[in-house]
């Protein structure tokens, strides 16, 4: 099961925070729409850390 935190993602530090209690993966909408530079805001969030709650588990077996 993938969980998707789909609401007030503002930044990468939420995406981060987000991932850091087990989130998997962010839903970013209305910050992007609101942004004066969608890209530079997307650019933003771009390599954001995130921690999977999965952790090391992840990558194996690829």
């Amino acid at each position: 099961m993938t969980a998707v935190a789909e609401s007030g993602i503002a930044g990468g530090a939420d995406a981060a925070r987000l991932g850091a209690v087990g989130y998997d993966a962010v839903l970013v909408g209305e910050h992007l729409v609101r942004a004066g530079d969608p890209a530079d805001a997307v650019r933003a969030l771009d390599g954001a850390p995130v921690a999977s709650r999965r952790g090391a588990q992840a990558g194996a077996g690829r």
